[in-house]
C-alpha cells in the first residue's frame, strides 16, 4: 500500500516473489496520481453510420474503412466502454488483393484540439491463423496519434505525414523482435521518424529487443490470447495462440496523452513509449490501419483492425465540492412550506442530493430544497451531498421543526345597519383564508379568499336581499 500518494511516487510497479528455488516477477502495474480530471471534447461510438464526420487519408484503393460495422458478426465481443452490450466500431482493412504495402487512416472532421488533452479508445486487432506463427500476410498493424492536420497518411511509405507523433502496434508480434528493416511490432514515430529501439523512448528499455513482442516488458503484460470461439468454429485455422507480448484478439484501453511537449503512449495502463521535447504544427488526431508487407493475407476475413469509443478529452484541475454556506434548521407550522438552501463550489458539474433522516428524498436535486405542505412525517434532519467528478461532500444537519397551526376562528359577526355582514376572524399569521358560504349548510361555495399577515382580519359581506339564511364558513385552502 502506497499511502499519501502524490504524483512524485507515479510510476511502474512489480513484485518479485522468491523462495528456496527461484523467483518470479509479477506483471507490471501503473501507478499514476495527479492533480487532473478530463471532460470531453470528442465522442463518437460508431453505433451509427458517422462517416460524413471522418476524413479518410489512403495509401491506395486497396484499403477500406467500414463505419458501423458489427463485429458481433465475427464473434468479438462488446467493447469495455460500450454502453448496453452494443458491437459496433470502425473497421479498417489494408493490402486486400495487390500485394504491395498500404495504410488508411481516419481523422475527424473540422477538430482541433489545444492545450493538454489525449486521445483514448478501444482497439482489437484480428489476424489469419494459425498461431502462433500466423498464416500468409497475417502481420499487420494498428496506428493512432496526435497532432496531425487531419489530412494526412500516416505511415513511412510514400506520401507519409510529416506532422503529428503517433504509434504503430502489430496484432500478433510478427515483425521480428529485433528488427531495423521493417515496422516493428512497437513503434513510436515522430511525422514519418521511426525512433530506434536505444533511442530511449521506449519503457522497455534500450536494446536491441525494446520493439518486439518477445520484451518481457511486454510479455508479462500480454501473455497471448487464441481467436474467438466463433471464429475458431467457422475457420479451422484459426487454431493456437498468439505470441506471448502481442495484444491481439483482445479489447485494449488505448490512450496518447498531451501534456506540455510530452507526448505518452498507453496500453490497458502500460506505459510503452514517450516523446519528449515534441513540437506541434497542428492539432486533430487520427486512427488507421497498415500492412507494411507485400504478402496479401490468404484469409482476408480474418485480418482487419477495430476501434471503438473514440474520444477526445481536456484535462482539467481537479477541484472536488466544498461547502461555502450550510444549511439552516427551519420552525415552521404544520401545513406551511420549508425551505433549506446549500451554498457549494468545486469544479463543474455539482451535483445535488437532498436527505431526510439518511434517506435521499426522490427529485431533490437542486441546490435549494422545499419541502410543500410540510406534515407531521416530514420533520427530521435535513442534509444535502455535493458531488463532481472528483468526490463528494455532505453538509451539516438542518433540523425541520413543525408546531401546530393556529385553529381559525370567528371572534365577531354583526349584521350591518345597511344590511351588510360583518365578519371578524382569527388564525395562524402568515396563512391564507378561504370563506364560503351556503343557505342551507349542505352546498357551499367559495366567496373569497383571505391574506391573512397579522393572524387576524376582518371582510364584510353584502349577501343577496332575497336570501333568508346565510351561513359562513372559514378554513385553510
Amino acid at each position: 500500500t502506497r499511502t499519501n500518494c502524490l504524483p512524485a511516487v507515479s510510476g511502474n510497479y512489480v513484485c518479485v516473489v522468491t523462495n528456496a528455488f527461484g523467483s518470479v516477477t509479477s506483471q507490471v502495474a501503473l501507478l499514476e496520481v495527479s492533480f487532473i480530471l478530463t471532460q470531453p471534447l470528442f465522442t463518437d461510438n460508431f453505433d451509427a453510420n458517422t462517416a460524413a464526420s471522418w476524413t479518410t487519408n489512403r495509401s491506395s484503393t486497396d484499403t477500406r474503412v467500414t463505419f458501423n460495422y458489427n463485429y458481433g458478426a465475427d464473434g468479438i465481443p462488446s467493447a469495455p466502454n460500450s454502453t448496453a452490450g452494443t458491437s459496433n466500431g470502425v473497421k479498417f482493412e489494408a493490402n486486400m488483393t495487390l500485394g504491395v504495402g498500404a495504410a488508411i487512416n481516419i481523422s475527424p472532421v473540422g477538430q482541433n484540439f489545444g492545450g493538454d488533452y489525449r486521445l483514448r479508445f478501444d482497439m482489437w486487432i484480428n489476424a489469419n491463423g494459425p498461431f502462433p506463427g500466423g498464416g500468409v500476410g497475417s502481420t499487420e498493424h494498428f496506428n493512432a496519434g496526435i497532432a496531425t492536420t487531419g489530412n494526412q497518411l500516416h505511415w513511412t511509405g510514400a506520401t507519409g505525414g510529416a506532422s503529428g507523433h503517433w504509434f504503430t502496434v502489430s496484432g500478433e508480434g510478427g515483425s521480428g523482435d529485433t528488427t531495423t528493416t521493417s515496422v516493428p511490432d512497437y513503434g513510436a514515430l515522430s511525422g514519418t521518424n521511426l525512433f530506434a529501439a536505444a533511442s530511449g523512448v521506449y519503457l522497455s528499455g534500450t536494446s536491441t529487443t525494446a520493439r518486439g513482442n518477445g520484451n518481457a516488458y511486454y510479455t508479462a503484460q500480454f501473455p497471448g490470447a487464441s481467436a474467438p470461439a466463433l471464429q475458431q468454429s467457422t475457420h479451422a485455422q484459426q487454431t493456437g495462440t498468439i505470441a506471448a507480448g502481442s495484444p491481439g484478439f483482445v479489447w485494449r484501453d488505448v490512450i496518447i496523452s498531451k501534456t506540455g511537449s510530452t507526448v505518452e503512449w498507453f496500453m490497458d495502463g502500460l506505459k510503452i513509449a514517450t516523446i519528449s521535447g515534441a513540437s506541434f504544427s497542428a492539432s486533430n488526431i487520427f486512427i488507421g490501419y497498415w500492412d507494411s508487407f507485400a504478402s496479401v493475407s490468404d484469409n482476408a476475413a480474418l485480418s482487419f483492425g477495430l476501434a471503438d469509443n473514440v474520444r477526445v478529452e481536456r484535462f482539467v484541475t481537479n477541484v472536488p465540492p466544498y461547502i461555502t454556506a450550510q444549511p439552516q434548521s427551519v420552525t415552521t407550522p404544520v401545513s406551511s412550506n420549508a425551505t433549506f438552501n446549500v451554498t457549494a463550489g468545486g469544479t463543474a458539474t455539482l451535483a445535488y442530493q437532498w436527505r431526510l433522516n439518511g434517506t435521499n428524498i426522490a427529485g431533490a436535486t437542486s441546490s435549494g430544497y422545499t419541502r410543500l405542505n410540510a406534515q407531521a412525517i416530514h420533520a427530521g434532519n435535513y442534509s444535502v451531498v455535493v458531488t463532481n467528478a472528483s468526490g463528494s461532500v455532505t453538509s451539516s444537519v438542518a433540523v425541520l421543526t413543525l408546531t401546530p397551526t393556529a385553529p381559525l376562528l370567528f371572534t365577531s359577526i354583526a349584521r350591518l345597519a345597511d344590511g351588510r355582514v360583518q365578519l371578524g376572524m382569527s388564525g395562524e399569521a402568515g396563512f391564507n383564508v378561504q370563506l364560503r358560504t351556503s343557505t342551507n349548510l349542505t352546498t357551499w361555495s367559495v366567496l373569497t379568499n383571505l391574506a391573512n399577515p397579522s393572524g387576524s382580519l376582518s371582510f364584510t359581506d353584502a349577501p343577496p336581499v332575497n336570501v333568508l339564511n346565510q351561513f359562513y364558513r372559514a378554513l385553510y385552502p
